[in-house]
């Protein structure tokens, strides 16, 4: 399953280049070190800024590196993508509207675009973790 969404964000990072307002965010504020602790249930290293191929994202990891939480701000082709894609389940209560799968949760707020990502060792691939809702809750509340 992640293999199709690498598949799928890879795909859709190709064909569009980020705008003005998906540039703008920094995702590295969209989650604060305390909200990535309580998820991991332990300290996080600093965050990671990452920018390839028009992706905007931002990495935390804890020491041993089996805990993962990933922020990507998202062109809007790339949550169609998702949508149509038929394997990912709705969620609600999180943004003007949220999909999930297999660790991922895309939320759209109004124009703007995220995906969260949280991996935990021992997590469960067919339901969604309440860590992964509460970091894009988190992370809802902070987009513009």
């Amino acid at each position: 399953m992640r293999t199709l969404v690498i598949s799928l964000v890879a795909v859709g990072f190709a064909a569009i280049a980020p705008s003005a307002a998906v540039a703008a965010i920094n995702p590295c504020s969209l989650l604060s070190m305390a909200q990535v602790r309580a998820a991991f249930g332990e300290r996080a290293m600093s965050p990671q800024i990452l920018n390839e191929g028009g992706q905007s994202g931002c990495r935390w990891l804890n020491a041993s590196q089996s805990k993962n939480a990933l922020v990507t701000v998202e062109p809007s082709n790339i949550f169609h993508l998702v949508r149509t894609s038929g394997s990912w389940k709705a969620v609600h209560g999180v943004g003007d509207e949220a999909l999930w799968s297999a660790g991922w949760i895309y939320v759209r707020k109004h124009r703007t675009y995220v995906g969260i990502e949280l991996t935990l060792p021992g997590q469960s691939d067919t339901r969604v973790d309440p860590r992964l809702i509460a970091l894009a809750r988190a992370v809802v509340a902070r987009l513009p």
